[in-house]
């Protein structure tokens, strides 16, 4: 189970950096990369129209991040595939992102590094998910055996 280790270590860093940068943009405009390029957007949003739900979105959005790790260490399904499915549209969103700023012949950072860490969390999901069916399909022939 290597993959969940490294899976939950990732989370558990793209989750608390995603968070920082949330306090950070807050006080002083400033992004660091390698965070959830989705998160961040909404939370820049939110600061420009003073809409201040926008930002709990995205507190929740990055304590869903967060919950993910606990939910790999503690071997559930539900926060792991909402986390798969919040990086899988944050790497469609950062892609078409970079590709338009490249086509304006722009080179923008920030949605390149999340697309990175959005594939390596993607990557790292479908082996996990891909390990949990394994085991249970092995532990369901267990039972059948006995």
């Amino acid at each position: 189970m290597r993959a969940s280790k490294i899976l939950r270590w990732v989370l558990l860093l793209s989750g608390g950096v995603t968070a920082i940068n949330i306090l950070i943009l807050y006080f002083c405009p400033v992004l660091i990369p390698a965070a959830n390029f989705s998160v961040v957007r909404l939370t820049f949003v939110g600061l420009l129209e003073r809409r201040y739900g926008y930002i709990l979105i995205s507190a929740l959005l990055a304590a869903l991040i967060l919950g993910g790790s606990v939910g790999v260490k503690k071997n559930r399904v539900l926060l792991p595939c909402l986390n798969l499915v919040l990086f899988l549209g944050d790497l469609i969103g950062a892609g078409i992102l970079f590709a338009v700023n490249l086509l304006n012949g722009l080179v923008n950072t920030l949605p390149l590094s999340s697309g990175v860490v959005d594939m390596v969390v993607v990557v790292l999901s479908v082996l996990y998910f891909v390990q949990r069916t394994k085991l249970i399909r092995q532990n369901k022939n267990e039972a059948q055996n006995i």
